[in-house]
């Protein structure tokens, strides 16, 4: 890959995925279908929320854009500037993004980026928006949610992909960001950038609903940076034929876009980036795994001789996305800690 910066060059980029078609009824084991039964017309769409997409650029040709005719009445800001359409971009990703086949299409506002820097124009990484080995502090941003579904790494956690991982998690907690990433479409550990990354929430792919014969996504714990952290966070159901982190990840950004419209209209404590990450894992179903030989369990782990029951499973995380579930448990009267607390039943 081209080089910007100081010292600072791709050495493995790769798309998670090629434009897949994702069954319709995976809105069913979403929650989705029971949430939509659940509000009717009241059902949030991701209205009025500012996102963000960062694709990695096919090098020979420079596409990393969406089709804007696919996505009438949206507006996209290509931040990179440059560029051409991205089949990745349009129906991988924005398509279960923003989409009719997603469930936040009310979504207005798109932030494009190309992840890498070609010449003068701002990839992501660098002069587009973190910055990246320069004395500076991220730019803020103004999207709420981002999606990052493609596998990279810089120097495998050397101090380039560890710079690029902390000031990710510096911009979440800052300008509460959610950051959605994608684990590759194999069983091996989650990717340095930016699966590994503390604040981000890393999706997965389950191939269970569809006889689970479907692809395996990767698996955690994380080998660096911080190793140990467990990787991914949460699971989005596969196809009848395939299903790729990219169009997980896709689907799980427009879950969080659909929780961030409904927080705006509660508080500001609602609105928080550990709040909606919180609501998206403790809403989770686990009894998908049930059926599995090895099902959905937390392992104990060994690191610096201090010895943990880890926090989620693995491969699936705290479970599979349901959005029904997180909505409810968003939508509940914000409670005051306590040591203890009296809930009626």
């Amino acid at each position: 890959m081209r080089r910007y910066g100081p010292c600072i060059a791709f050495a493995v980029v790769l798309i998670l995925s090629p434009a897949a078609v994702v069954a319709q009824d995976y809105k069913v084991d979403i929650g989705y279908t029971s949430l939509v039964q659940r509000l009717g017309g009241a059902v949030p769409t991701g209205a009025g929320v500012t996102v963000a997409q960062i694709e990695v650029s096919d090098t020979p040709n420079n596409t990393f854009l969406p089709d804007p005719s696919v996505f009438p009445g949206k507006t996209f800001n290509n931040i990179s500037t440059g560029g051409g359409i991205s089949g990745h971009a349009t129906g991988a990703v924005g398509t279960y993004y923003y989409g009719d086949a997603g469930i936040a299409p009310g979504i207005p506002i798109i932030n494009n980026y190309r992840l890498d820097t070609f010449g003068s124009t701002k990839g992501w990484i660098g002069t587009g928006e973190l910055l990246s080995l320069s004395p500076n502090v991220p730019f803020v941003q103004n999207a709420r949610v981002e999606s990052h579904a493609y596998a990279a790494s810089v120097d495998n956690f050397g101090p380039a992909d560890t710079d690029i991982i902390r000031r990710t998690d510096f911009m979440i907690k800052r300008d509460q960001v959610i950051v959605i990433a994608g684990t590759r479409n194999d069983p091996g550990a989650p990717d340095p950038l930016l699966a590994s990354a503390y604040n981000v929430i890393t999706v997965g792919i389950n191939p269970i609903p569809r006889g689970g014969t479907g692809p395996q996504s990767a698996v955690g714990p994380t080998t660096g940076e911080v190793a140990g952290r467990s990787k991914p966070d949460i699971v989005v159901p596969a196809d009848a034929t395939q299903q790729f982190p990219s169009n997980s990840t896709a689907i799980l950004a427009g879950a969080s876009a659909l929780l961030v419209q409904t927080a705006n209209g509660i508080s500001t404590n609602a609105r928080r980036v550990e709040t909606i990450k919180s609501v998206l894992l403790t809403g989770a179903t686990t009894e998908e795994f049930k059926v599995l030989a090895t099902p959905w369990n937390r392992q104990t782990s060994t690191i610096n001789g201090v010895t943990f029951r880890e926090p989620l499973d693995r491969r699936y995380g705290a479970g599979e996305l349901n959005i029904d579930n997180s909505h409810r448990i968003l939508t509940q009267p914000e409670q005051n800690a306590s040591n203890s607390l009296t809930l009626a039943r």
